[in-house]
C-alpha cells in the first residue's frame, strides 16, 4: 500500500499522526486502530514523515498556485482535489517513479465525471463502453504507452 494512502486512511479512521520535535513520528488513537495501523505506518515511516513535512504542514488554500495546479483547476477539478493530485505527482517525482497519472497527459479529454482518453488504442485502454471512459484508471499511477505530456 502506498505510504500516502496509509497515512490518509489511518487518519480517516481516527488516528492522529504528527511529527514531534526532533523529527519523531507520533501516532495516537484508540488501541484497536493503533494496533491495526502501526505495522504499516512503521514500514512507511520515512515516507510519511517526508510527506507531512513537504505537504501537510500547510493547507491547500495557502499553497502557492503552480502551473500544474492551475491547469487542473481549469479542467474543472476542485482546488482541494487538484492539490491532492499535484501532491501525488510531486511525491512520485521524489521517489523517482516513472508511472503517470492520466491528469498529466494531453490525451485526457472531457470534464469531471466524464473523462476519456483521446488515444485509447495506443494507451491500451479496454472499456466496456464506446466512450473510452477511464474510471479508476484516472487516479491510478500507471505506465501508458499512449502517454503524451502536456
Amino acid at each position: 500500500m502506498d505510504s500516502i494512502l496509509i497515512y490518509a486512511q489511518a487518519r480517516a479512521e481516527g488516528l492522529s499522526i504528527s511529527i514531534a520535535e526532533g523529527g519523531k513520528l507520533v501516532v495516537a488513537g484508540e488501541p484497536k486502530l493503533y494496533k491495526k495501523w502501526i505495522p504499516l505506518i512503521k514500514a512507511s515511516k520515512e515516507s510519511i514523515i517526508e510527506y507531512i513535512l513537504l505537504f501537510n504542514e500547510r493547507s491547500f488554500s495557502q499553497a502557492p498556485k503552480t502551473r500544474f495546479l492551475l491547469d487542473l483547476m481549469n479542467l474543472g477539478i476542485s482546488q482541494k482535489h487538484a492539490f491532492a493530485i499535484e501532491n501525488r505527482v510531486r511525491r512520485k517525482k521524489l521517489d523517482f517513479d516513472d508511472r503517470k497519472l492520466c491528469y498529466e497527459c494531453s490525451n485526457l479529454k472531457g470534464a469531471p465525471g466524464r473523462w476519456k482518453c483521446d488515444n485509447p488504442i495506443a494507451a491500451d485502454i479496454i472499456s466496456d463502453s464506446r466512450d473510452n471512459a477511464l474510471g479508476d484508471l484516472l487516479i491510478m499511477l500507471h505506465r501508458c504507452s499512449g502517454f503524451r505530456g502536456n
